[in-house]
Order: C-alpha cells, then sequence, then structure tokens
C-alpha cells in the first residue's frame, strides 16, 4: 500500500507549471515517485470538486475529441503529466473507469550496468550458496527513483513464481543486495537533482514463461509491490533501450507475480 499527501501550493503550481503537488508515503517515510499512486490519484483528482483538496480542479483541461483531461503532477522528482480518461455529464466531468490512465513520467535513464556485487559469506542466502555462487550481477536504473535490478537466476533462485521459493527468501536476498549496492558510490549518481541520489528498491525480474517481463519489486523498508510498479518499470524501459533490448517507441508489457 501507498499513501499520497497532497500539496496544494508548490513552486511549480504558483508559476503555472503544476496543477498540484504529492509526497508520496510508505513504511520507511516518504518516496520521490510512485506510478500506481499517480494513476489512482489521477481519477481521484478528476473526480473530486472540493476545493479545500484541490484548489485548482476548475483549471484542468477537457478534451471533448479525445475524452481526456490532462493533469500535472508536481512529484519530488518532478512533474508528471497524466491523462485521465473523462466523460462529460451535466456540463461536468468525471473519470471514465472504462479506459486507463496513463502517465507521461519524468526522463529515466540506466545508470550502471553489468555491476559485480561480492556478497560476504555470512550474507550468502540459503539459494545462493546452494549454486556455490559467491557474487550477482546486477544493473542500477532511474524512473523517477533508483532500482537495483537483478534476475532472478542471479540470485540463485530458478524464477520467481512457481519455483518453490518463498517471499522470505526473496526478501533476504534482496535485502542484501540493496544495502551492498546502495554502498557502492556512484551507482546512483542524477545530472541534477543529488537530493534524488539514493537507491529506493530491488526489482527481481522473470523474463521466461510470461508475455512481457514479470517483475517483483522490494522497496523502502523492504515493502512488495503487488503491481508490476510505475516508477520501477520506467527504470525497466530505460534499461531495456540502454542494452539494445527495446528501440525507442517500442512498447512493452509488464507484469507482477500477482
Amino acid at each position: 500500500m501507498y499513501g499520497a499527501l497532497l500539496v496544494q501550493a508548490t513552486e511549480l503550481t504558483e508559476r503555472g507549471q503544476a496543477d498540484i503537488g504529492v509526497l508520496f508515503m510508505h513504511n520507511e517515510g516518504y518516496s520521490t515517485m510512485c506510478g500506481h499512486a499517480t494513476i489512482a490519484l489521477g481519477r481521484f483528482l478528476v473526480d473530486t470538486q472540493d476545493k479545500s483538496i484541490f484548489p485548482l480542479r476548475e483549471q484542468l483541461k477537457y478534451d471533448a475529441e479525445r475524452r481526456e483531461t490532462e493533469l500535472r503532477l508536481h512529484a519530488p522528482c518532478g512533474v508528471v503529466h497524466v491523462t485521465v480518461p473523462t466523460l462529460a455529464e451535466d456540463g461536468k466531468v468525471r473519470s471514465d473507469e472504462s479506459r486507463a490512465v496513463t502517465f507521461v513520467s519524468v526522463p529515466s535513464f540506466a545508470s550502471a550496468r553489468d555491476v559485480v556485487v561480492d556478497i560476504p559469506e555470512a550474507e550468502r542466502w540459503a539459494a545462493l550458496r546452494a549454486k556455490g555462487r559467491t557474487q550477482v550481477r546486477v544493473d542500477v536504473a532511474y524512473g523517477g527513483a533508483f532500482y537495483a535490478i537483478v534476475d532472478a537466476k542471479e540470485l540463485g533462485f530458478d524464477g520467481i513464481v512457481g519455483h518453490g521459493h518463498s517471499l522470505r527468501e526473496l526478501d533476504e536476498a534482496t535485502a542484501t543486495v540493496k544495502r551492498l549496492v546502495a554502498g557502492r558510490r556512484g551507482l546512483t549518481r542524477h545530472p541534477r537533482e543529488p537530493e534524488l541520489e539514493y537507491l529506493y528498491g530491488v526489482i527481481v525480474t522473470d523474463d521466461e514463461g510470461a508475455q512481457g517481463g514479470v517483475g517483483l519489486c522490494f522497496f523502502a523498508d523492504q515493502e512488495v509491490d503487488r503491481s508490476p510498479t510505475g516508477s520501477g518499470v520506467s527504470a525497466r524501459v530505460a534499461l531495456a533501450v540502454a542494452a539494445g533490448r527495446t528501440a525507442l517507441g517500442e512498447t512493452a508489457v509488464f507484469h507482477s507475480p500477482v
């Protein structure tokens, strides 16, 4: 679960560059971006008529031809542009639940590829020891927050779903990887915002046996995301483009184990 603290006035709303601000909340505190919370907020902010919640609600632009409303959300990572399908009724618009909310996130990029992480003997989890492994290889990418992205097989697991591995085992492995990667300098460098330079989560991927990639995200204080993630998906797309697996303009499908 995720929380969203709305901020009615920010420096960008005052300059006309955003419609409302938001601070995202989780079990460790605040985060810089959350895609699935952004989708939920898009519907909520279009549907609310309470000016104490959303003072600039009436300034949202409704496109009658496309039947969409545009929303500029000022998140800690920057301005996220949200498109909410809407229906016009009796001079008012409301979100259309039969169509999907979409958003364009902040610029995303791969910050480090094929990083070899040595796992100290005392911290090796059972699956890694069973494979006789002492290292794992990870990538680091940014999609509004920084993630370490690692294939399940790198961690010693046969996959994420249906392979007999428990969530507790994955939790142990990702917590160790996160701590070790976070301790490496230069892997989470942002070109403009030093305050964003920290590792937010670890995404375990399994691209076999599914139409599109499956990923399980451990974030903040080892919360588990039941969705495919939003900022994590942005990071994974940026990584795929950097690695030459996906071309600009292509679409991709991502699944969570759920």
